[in-house]
């Protein structure tokens, strides 16, 4: 039977399909790809390199201690893995609006925290590096509770954050 294949539309990695699947679900982000009949998308014969190849040193090196996890790679950041120009805007403008905020604050230690906190929660939203896939509800097939999930995820993500940056700052008395 002939694999065709094609990227998932949320992380970017290459999804393997059998001839006459309507959906996948991503070995990587989990989630679940509805297969369209658009011949585009699709690339025979497995000829075109997978943006994460399964089996490869490079890969295996992204592993974690816990069996069958594995973490995404950091480049391309969400945005420019599936090279859509109308994404690649978005994330530019994203980027530089974490960057420009940043700038704001007042140490260097603030600075730092706030954009580790912004980028916590693209990370949450886009499963770029797959750290925080495994939080309960942020990979459900339900979307309007997968969204809801992620916004609470990010807030309780961001608390944490906030609390390490308080706690460092009493320590050290900053």
């Amino acid at each position: 039977m002939k694999l065709e294949k094609t990227i998932c539309p949320y992380c970017g990695a290459g999804l393997k399909i059998e001839y006459g699947q309507r959906t996948v679900e991503c070995q990587y982000c989990k989630s679940t790809v509805l297969i369209q009949d658009d011949a585009d998308n699709i690339v025979e014969d497995n000829i075109e390199h997978e943006p994460y190849p399964p089996d490869t040193e490079r890969n295996r090196k992204g592993t974690d201690s816990a069996p069958g996890r594995r973490f995404n790679r950091l480049f391309p950041p969400p945005g420019f893995r599936t090279k859509n120009p109308l994404h690649m805007i978005i994330a530019i403008t994203g980027y530089l609006l974490i960057i420009v905020s940043a700038r704001e604050m007042d140490t260097i230690l603030d600075t730092v925290f706030f954009t580790v906190i912004f980028l916590s929660a693209v990370d949450i939203f886009t499963n770029w590096t797959g750290f925080f896939s495994g939080l309960p509800g942020v990979n459900s097939r339900n979307t309007l509770i997968r969204i809801l999930m992620k916004l609470v995820w990010s807030l309780v993500v961001s608390i944490a954050w906030a609390l390490v940056l308080v706690s460092i700052e009493m320590i050290f008395g900053m």
